[in-house]
């Protein structure tokens, strides 16, 4: 069997001659055989996709087929990808033709955006024989570049936008993504984080991988195993929107003597009871392959089971950028302590920052709260909150417990507010009734709401010197009046 890159490359060669009687098109994209053994390339794109694209595309694809056999090669190929956008109905016409008989990946250093970005999203077979239509079929290296839409690109003519919108369903293709490429006002909506790559399908590799499952790791590969899961029951269902939902229990560490690393953890899905098994063998024979499994048991007992391949990322935090999970060595397996990679997650609100003192509200501006959570592999977190207004707020809450956003029943965080010990609270309704809410805090609410005092949710930490109260107000927690109208 050739199987060596000797094999491959010589089956190249060969095939490179039986295409260089297709006719050249100065403008097309280039498309060759191409050897990756990083990516398991056996095709190139590369340039702006024209329209003469598609059929160079599929007649090279045709006589691959004719002339390899799939004991040695895969019957789909992977194509790399290395292009700057180009012409919509060209991409669309590669998918229409190729029919999702392809696998797609973007190597170092290479980038794909625009029309580059749909065909790419239209991978769908992985390599080596097996079926991955979920994750396997489109592969990015750390170090390559994969964006949607933007101002920049060629937008989408109207027929288009029926067409791509239609791709969604068959391609698992995420909202997020078709957002992007219907908005060219923005600007472009890059690949960038661990959880981006979890929820849109995207496998990137070849990552380094954690050394060694932890409680930390489980919970994150749970959580991104079942992402894309549990994004379609909150898009079919407006109850779920709750941000800490599901709830989950404490991943466990079990050993079977067989020297895989295994996880449990116990969660609910959509209120039925789910068990998520991590199981982690280490680097695959490819560069790119998984490195273990997740299951999940969705109801138990008969209930359904769900099983998708793990890849290295998917043990990484949120927010840990893929930049930061590339190997030394594309082709040496390289682990790590998980700790040494992962970045704290962060979320961002807008929202109207106050300070109250003797009742009454003595300065507000608009403001951002990020939110950074550090953690170990067992659960110890670093909480850090931010306001930024300009007025030099700075909160920090530390605490020893659980890792799960949200702080466990039985611990106790401690809080600063500018250095000084800070007591903290949250008020779910200022509305200026008789209700013992601080009337700063009523004054507050009436200015995000425009006068109207509605649904108000608000924020509350207390220096302990002082007494003087620091309060913040999320847009996105408020019914009405989300603008600052300056009402004083």
């Amino acid at each position: 069997m050739v199987s060596t890159f000797f094999g491959r490359s010589l089956i190249a060669i060969c095939l490179a001659l039986l295409g260089s009687g297709l006719p050249h098109h100065s403008h097309a994209a280039d498309v060759a055989l191409h050897t990756d053994p990083v990516m398991s390339c056996y095709l190139r794109l590369e340039g702006p996709i024209d329209a003469a694209d598609p059929d160079r595309l599929k007649q090279m694809l045709k006589r691959y087929n004719e002339s390899t056999s799939s004991l040695d090669f895969p019957s789909s190929p992977r194509i790399c990808l290395n292009s700057q956008g180009g012409d919509y109905a060209a991409a669309l016409a590669i998918i229409d033709q190729l029919g999702g008989r392809f696998s797609t990946a973007i190597a170092s250093g290479d980038a794909c955006t625009g029309a580059c970005a749909l065909v790419f999203m239209a991978g769908r077979e992985g390599d080596g024989g097996t079926v991955d239509s979920r994750q396997g079929g489109r592969i990015v290296h750390p170090k390559a570049t994969l964006s949607f839409g933007g101002s920049g690109v060629t937008p989408l003519a109207t027929a288009q936008i029926a067409q791509v919108i239609g791709l969604q369903t068959t391609y698992d293709i995420h909202s997020d993504i078709i957002l992007a490429m219907l908005d060219t006002s923005a600007d472009a909506r890059t690949l960038a984080t661990v959880a981006e790559a979890s929820l849109w399908q995207i496998r990137v590799g070849p990552t380094v991988m954690p050394d060694k499952l932890s409680p930390l790791a489980v919970l994150m590969a749970c959580n991104h195993a079942s992402a894309p899961l549990i994004d379609r029951l909150r898009f079919a269902d407006d109850e779920l929107h709750d941000p800490d939902w599901p709830e989950r229990d404490t991943p466990q560490l079990l050993t079977y003597g067989s020297g895989v690393q295994t996880g449990q953890l116990a969660l609910k899905i959509n209120g039925r009871d789910v068990t998520c098994e991590v199981s982690y063998y280490g680097a695959h024979s490819l560069p790119t392959g998984q490195v273990g499994v997740v299951s999940l048991s969705i109801g138990g007992g008969d209930g359904a089971e769900l099983y998708r391949p793990l890849y290295g990322p998917m043990l990484f935090t949120d927010s840990t950028p893929l930049q930061t999970l590339a190997r030394q060595s594309d082709t040496v397996a390289e682990p790590v302590a998980i700790t040494s990679r992962n970045a704290p997650d962060k979320a961002e609100d807008d929202g109207l920052c106050g300070l109250i003192a003797d009742g009454k509200l003595i300065r507000h501006s608009r403001c951002v709260r990020t939110e950074y959570i550090t953690s170990d592999t067992a659960f110890n977190e670093l909480i850090r909150t931010t306001f930024d207004s300009g007025n030099g707020a700075l909160i920090v809450a530390t605490a020893t417990g659980e890792y799960g956003r949200r702080w466990p029943q039985n611990m106790e965080p401690e809080y600063t507010l500018d250095g000084v010990p800070a007591d903290a609270w949250s008020d779910g309704m200022p509305d200026e009734g008789e209700d013992g809410n601080d009337p700063g805090a009523d004054t507050a609410c009436r200015i995000v709401t425009n006068g109207q005092s509605q649904w108000c949710p608000t924020s509350f930490w207390r220096r302990q010197d002082t007494g003087e109260v620091f309060l913040f107000i999320a847009d996105r927690h408020t019914e009405a009046g989300l603008e600052y109208s300056g009402w004083d």
